[in-house]
């Protein structure tokens, strides 16, 4: 949780830094839109695991004293064990974590499961410049990076190329862009592009 702060907020203040205090506040003000309702998840989490662990009420005490030594013997037994070890660091690691409600996410597509404004950007191998890269790695240099389809019209921008970086994907069909924000979730998911929605959303 705490690492997931420090990218959310980390490169919302260099950027915020570079900008007018109307924009600076209105970015800055993201980060507590983003990872409060985060942090609520987690105090719940953790509250019930403390009552789980350590509550003095008949039930808990149940739980501890009977049922989870049932459990913990017969877990290592059932047939999608590994899965499960997959689920609870999935769970763990934050990956569900999702900000499809922040100022900062634009959706326009049709509904995708995998690129969606507000979700992380999945690892896929991608063909890009005539070599087949993983998007985590694509994504590595610090900035914002804007992935065009194999047949998306080209983007221009007056933005510096410091911290824009444009690719363009021949695995990826269709005419769609999405731009992956430097703490690696998607900010914007268009089937087109627009400059006047992808200008609009740099801006913020």
């Amino acid at each position: 949780t705490g690492l997931q702060d420090a990218l959310n907020l980390g490169w919302k203040l260099a950027y915020a830094s570079r900008v007018d205090d109307a924009a600076a506040e209105e970015l800055l003000r993201s980060y507590e839109q983003e990872r409060r309702p985060v942090a609520r998840r987690i105090l719940d989490l953790t509250r019930l695991m403390f009552w789980a662990e350590a509550g003095i009420g008949p039930l808990p005490r149940l739980l501890r004293s009977r049922l989870t030594p049932l459990a913990a013997r017969g877990l290592p037994w059932l047939p999608h064990w590994a899965s499960l070890c997959r689920l609870a660091v999935y769970f763990l690691a934050e990956f569900w974590v999702r900000y499809g409600r922040s100022p900062l996410s634009t959706e326009l597509r049709p509904r995708s499961r995998h690129l969606r404004a507000g979700n992380r950007l999945p690892n896929y191998l991608v063909d890009c410049n005539g070599r087949r890269v993983r998007l985590h790695a694509l994504t590595a240099t610090p900035g914002v990076h804007v992935l065009l389809a194999r047949a998306a019209e080209a983007f221009d921008s007056a933005a510096p190329s410091s911290w824009l970086n444009v690719h363009r994907l021949d695995s990826w069909p269709g005419t769609g862009v999405a731009i992956v924000r430097p703490d690696g979730y998607l900010g914007l998911s268009a089937a087109y592009v627009d400059s006047s929605e992808v200008a609009a959303w740099l801006a913020r």
